[in-house]
């Protein structure tokens, strides 16, 4: 940078700081308390009504003043709350999620999360997870209520713990989590829960000054112009120092606010002596090496050491805001982390059955074992599971950006986890198109859009293409096409779709049953509806659920997609045949 360019910088900044500094004690936002629904002298953080933005604590904060049932509501991440108190005084809220206390059968299924470094629980906050549509009773523990013809149990305590302590539970189709006041009992059913989502739960709310905030963010940007600008004539190798330093304060920072909220922090001592000095490789990818290790407890886990050289720390941000924020028996768990200087870990639950691409690609022959065509049809319903989850089930919406059968790893009962979240995407549910700084993905798996904007927008609908891509996959391996296509690069869907407009059959031989001659053609038919070339095509996972379960005569052919050209030669990811179980 230019020497002369730094004094209009420098004007700039000064102007940004005047437009952002606004103290609630300006004249501006010197206002009396005010009133809003039911709830009286309120004042900052809090703003709405006809008091300003500026003179309140930022978009947490904003009460939405309903006069015609004189109630106030709060959107806190995509979640609506009705607010039942404040206290001004003591910082405090009484709050209620508007969906359940309105109707426990019909709620967003998504799980209530709230800022910590904004907003606290309070003592005697009970989480209850409620579990829809469950076969049965899984323990006499739990509280029992039904929803029309639908079964549903509650208990508290998280999800994920749930789902651990109980199997079974794996078996109830929807789940929700959410913060109740005590006292907590699993008596009384539908009537108790109705009576605790009414009567809300309390939290502490913490003021941040976001007006510090900007101005040290912006004098940081300054700083930053004035370093590079008397460092240029020193060595790169000081100047790459400075901004591997500030990388690290700045996952520090994040760290503090946003991330792990749940999951407990290691020195990299520990992670080498859990990793008994790294012994045990399990596999290694772009971003690091993966090693077995046991934690304390005799618990095995699997130990991801992030590459050193890699990035800025993104992908160590991306895998601890995205997965921290979820809960769900097809997404793996994030049990801990370690961030020491250049060296960052990620310790997550351990799967014994390794990732998927190992049996689809018959890796280790003499010590993988087959998979049915039944296996594969409810591998595949898992993961559209996991996505549907991630797409609308959490309060930020994720996009995940590399489905691939490496990153779907398989726990001991085959059940598939979605895993890898170093490319992932967070945004707001109310937002349908994210914009991306570079393309990300793995080649062949990625959707079309997300290397050529003129295909459409990058949104839910990119996964949808790379798990169609993966579907195929999981099908044309099972077919050992490469007899048919070794000497030619043909576009995979394209020479799947050409196969089932002739009527051929989808399997090696024609002697297996029937039905899972069906599930085979009902998964590449769902496949091809996943790889359309433009994203409004694409179903949604929800819909891709139900077609994967629903009965194959109510599927239709899709459209041909247009897209001919070879994106991956076949022969490369179809290098031999997975028999019938």
């Amino acid at each position: 940078m230019h020497p002369t360019f730094i004094f209009p910088i420098f004007m700039l900044l000064l102007t940004t700081l005047r437009q952002s500094h606004c103290q609630p004690n300006d004249p501006v936002c010197r206002q009396e308390s005010y009133n809003c629904g039911s709830l009286s002298n309120i004042s900052y953080p809090f703003w709405g009504l006809n008091r300003s933005r500026s003179c309140g604590g930022g978009d947490p904060f904003e009460l939405k003043c309903h006069d015609n049932d004189d109630t106030t509501s709060i959107q806190i991440d995509s979640q609506n709350f009705t607010v039942m108190e404040i206290s001004i005084t003591t910082q405090t809220m009484r709050l209620a999620r508007t969906d359940l206390a309105g109707n426990v059968c019909s709620p967003q299924l998504n799980n209530t999360y709230l800022d910590p470094s904004l907003f606290k629980y309070g003592s005697f906050v009970y989480n209850i997870t409620i579990f829809y549509n469950c076969s049965k009773a899984i323990d006499t523990s739990f509280g029992f209520f039904t929803c029309v013809d639908e079964n549903a149990i509650f208990r508290d305590g998280s999800e994920d713990e749930l789902l651990k302590k109980f199997p079974g539970l794996e078996s109830c189709r929807r789940h929700v989590q959410a913060p109740v006041d005590g006292p907590y009992s699993n008596n009384g059913g539908q009537d108790f829960l109705k009576q605790a989502f009414s009567r809300g739960f309390s939290i502490n709310y913490t003021v941040l000054n976001n007006r510090k905030s900007i101005t040290a963010g912006v004098m940081g940007g300054f700083m930053i112009c004035i370093i590079i600008c008397s460092t240029k004539r020193k060595s790169s190798t000081k100047v790459k120092h400075w901004f591997t330093i500030k990388n690290e304060k700045v996952i520090e920072s994040f760290l503090k606010h946003h991330g792990a909220l749940a999951q407990k922090r290691y020195k990299f001592s520990e992670v080498k002596k859990m990793t008994n000095s790294f012994k045990v490789k399990l596999g290694e990818g772009g971003f690091g090496a993966v090693y077995k290790g046991e934690i304390h407890s005799g618990c095995p886990v699997a130990v991801k050491i992030l590459n050193a050289s890699k990035g800025n720390g993104e992908d160590f941000i991306n895998e601890v805001a995205s997965i921290s924020r979820t809960s769900h028996v097809n997404v793996v768990t994030l049990l801990g982390f370690s961030l020491e200087g250049r060296k960052k870990a990620l310790i997550y639950e351990f799967m014994p059955n390794g990732s998927l691409d190992k049996f689809i690609y018959n890796k280790g022959l003499e010590t993988t074992a087959s998979l049915s065509w039944d296996n594969l049809w409810q591998i595949a319903i898992g993961i559209a599971r996991g996505l549907e989850y991630l797409h609308s089930g959490c309060n930020t919406r994720i996009l995940h950006l590399d489905i691939k059968p490496q990153n779907i790893l398989l726990d001991e009962n085959l059940c598939p986890k979605i895993s890898d979240f170093g490319l992932a995407k967070l945004f707001p549910r109310k937002d349908s198109i994210v914009s991306l700084s570079y393309a990300r993905g793995t080649i062949g798996y990625v959707a079309p859009e997300v290397c050529n904007k003129h295909f459409g927008g990058i949104s839910h609908k990119s996964d949808v293409y790379s798990y169609g891509m993966m579907l195929l996959e999981m099908v044309g391996v099972k077919k050992n096409i490469n007899a048919e296509t070794s000497q030619t690069s043909e576009y995979f869907p394209d020479w799947i779709y050409k196969r089932l407009e002739q009527g051929r059959d989808l399997t090696t031989d024609g002697v297996i049953a029937t039905q899972e001659t069906e599930i085979a053609r009902k998964m590449t038919i769902v496949g091809l509806w996943c790889v359309q070339t433009i994203p409004q095509d694409r179903p949604t996972m929800s819909k891709v659920i139900d077609m994967l379960e629903g009965n194959m005569n109510s599927l239709e052919m899709p459209p041909k997609p247009i897209l001919s050209s070879p994106a991956r030669l076949v022969p490369e990811f179809t290098t031999s045949s997975l028999q019938s179980g």
